[in-house]
Formats: C-alpha cells, sequence, structure tokens
C-alpha cells in the first residue's frame, strides 16, 4: 500500500506534486481545495467541486468504525476512510484546524493519531504540536488567507432538518435530526437534497 498524504486547506499554495515526498505516495485533499492533481478529493457538505474522484459521502462503516470515533469534520473522516481500505502510512499535512470552527474539532484528530497508532498504522501530524500548528498558520501564502476569508460563513443560521447522515466541519447529523447551520450551507445542501427546513 503507498504512503497517503492527508492534506488540509491551509496549505494551498503548495503544489500537488511538491507535496509527494515519493512518486508513489498518494494525495487526499479537501473538495474545495483550489489544487488539481490530487488522486482523491472528499466534498460531504452538498457542494458543487470541479474536481474528478470525489467523494460525496461516508458511508456508515466511516461513521459507525470499530474504534468507536465519529469524524467530526472532513480530515477525521479521511482519515478513518484511509484506515478502512488498508492505508498504513498516513501523513496530515496543511491542518493547523486552530481558525474558525475548527479547535473545537481538532479533539478527534488528536483521538484518532492515537488510535491508529495504538493498531499498526504511522501516523504523522506535526501540527499535533500546537505551537507548531500556530507558527504555521501564521506562515500561509497571502492567497490562502485571501481564499479562507472568502470562505467565512453568513452568521445567519437556519434550521435544518437532515433527511441523512452527514459528517460536516461543523459537526455530525443523523436523518431527522433538527439543527441550526449557516445559511449558505443550507443552501448547498437543500439544493444536493440533503436537508429540509425545519417547521
Amino acid at each position: 500500500m503507498n504512503n497517503l498524504i492527508i492534506c488540509g486547506k491551509a496549505n494551498q499554495d503548495i503544489p500537488v506534486k511538491k507535496l509527494r515526498m515519493n512518486k508513489t505516495d498518494e494525495v487526499w485533499l479537501c473538495g474545495t481545495d483550489i489544487r488539481e492533481g490530487a488522486d482523491l478529493y472528499f466534498e460531504i457538505h452538498g457542494i458543487k467541486v470541479p474536481h474528478k474522484n470525489v467523494i460525496t459521502k461516508f458511508d456508515d462503516e466511516v461513521i459507525y468504525n470499530e474504534s468507536g470515533i465519529s469524524p467530526s469534520n472532513t480530515i477525521s473522516g479521511m482519515m478513518i476512510y484511509a484506515w478502512l481500505h488498508g492505508y498504513k502510512n498516513i501523513t496530515l499535512l496543511g491542518c493547523p484546524m486552530i481558525i474558525k470552527e475548527y479547535p473545537q474539532q481538532r479533539i478527534t484528530v488528536v483521538q484518532l493519531v492515537h488510535y491508529l497508532n495504538r493498531h499498526g498504522c504511522n501516523v504523522v501530524w506535526e501540527e499535533m504540536n500546537m505551537a507548531t500548528a500556530q507558527k504555521n498558520a501564521e506562515k500561509q501564502a497571502p492567497e490562502t488567507k485571501e481564499v479562507q476569508e472568502k470562505e467565512v460563513h453568513s452568521s445567519k443560521m437556519v434550521k435544518a432538518k437532515f433527511k441523512t447522515v452527514i459528517c460536516a466541519s461543523y459537526g455530525t447529523f443523523q436523518p431527522h435530526q433538527v439543527a441550526e447551520v449557516p445559511e449558505d450551507i443550507f443552501k448547498d445542501l437543500e439544493k444536493a437534497g440533503l436537508v429540509e427546513k425545519a417547521s
């Protein structure tokens, strides 16, 4: 099995070919990442993206996996997906997870790193160290910061009733569950037929 690099969007200024340490390394990116050339993309929020090879949903085997840790964001879902598909050597890059909503979800990634390393994997996440995460977040390229600023959600919240299981950066939701989500996210999910307005 090839080495796998799971990359967040905090280093979008680095091309995919430079992320590969060896020619045989695989690179997985988030679906809204601007970079082309990854082996697989993950967009589980119902947002249409221009890439090919896109995973748009985490199956029950990912959500209810034997670790007992449900994914709380795309990166943690990608880690579980990789583990279930036999990847042993996993490197996490470009995911300091200290801005916006991510500090609360960071614990899931930390738990998974420890769990997978105790169960036959070699997972390396340099940014698990908070000082390193802070340093890497501060040195982001200007164009990366600009992309992140464009992604800030509207502040208006909408009550959504979920039609299927969704694991997203703002939480994991079950069918028929009602929860508040940012309006712009709701619109994307509604277009994809994944939610409806709750009464």
